[in-house]
């Protein structure tokens, strides 16, 4: 998929072993036009990988620490944490809880002081909904938030739809939203979690 364009960016730590999750939340916030830098994903030969980290993270504004039971191992997460609370990012963790009893994973230190966004890996859909909201909060109150979802029918084609996500916030039901391409394909985003399905 190639990216649209964005106004901002946000730097996504995780643990190497999350590669679907990560992959996940990457997907959804690019095509909110909020583009996802995640290391691995912009590879540079020969590049000092903490150095690189640490020019991307100066480049974005927000910084996401993704802390399953594998980030909150992590040993580069917990290192790229450290730098990010150095250079005053603001920071957005999202914290993995217990399916079984609805409990936080344990962690110390930085996640104690911060609200995080908590995450059952049974249903991711509620984080990414919750991700979508915090962002929505965030660049509203900057004027940056864009209202619009870059869409890839399976034609081939890519556009721009219009997202109205103020009206599916005050909707009950929150309804799915449909996009129909040039092609006459209907697009379909299942909300809460922001999956794009085909249509006939």
């Amino acid at each position: 998929m190639p990216l649209p364009a964005e106004p901002f960016r946000v730097f996504l730590s995780h643990s190497e072993a999350d590669p679907g999750l990560t992959r996940r939340i990457c997907d959804v916030l690019n095509r909110l036009h909020i583009r996802t830098l995640v290391y691995e994903y912009y590879p540079l030969g020969g590049a000092n990988r903490f150095e690189r980290i640490k020019t991307m993270i100066n480049g974005t504004p927000y910084f996401l620490a993704l802390l399953t039971a594998n980030g909150l191992q992590s040993q580069w997460v917990n290192q790229e944490i450290g730098y990010a609370v150095g250079v005053g990012k603001t920071i957005i963790p999202i914290l993995e809880i217990d399916p079984r009893t609805g409990e936080r994973l344990k962690s110390r230190g930085f996640v104690e002081l911060h609200d995080p966004i908590l995450l059952n890996p049974l249903d991711p859909g509620l984080m990414v909904s919750i991700l979508i909201y915090t962002f929505y909060s965030l660049l509203l109150a900057t004027q940056n938030w864009l209202d619009r979802i870059w869409l890839t029918c399976k034609c081939g084609n890519e556009f721009d739809g219009q997202l109205n996500y103020a009206t599916l916030l005050s909707s009950p039901q929150r309804p799915n939203v449909f996009w129909k391409c040039s092609c006459g394909n209907l697009l379909e985003v299942s909300l809460p979690g922001f999956e794009l399905k085909f249509l006939a």
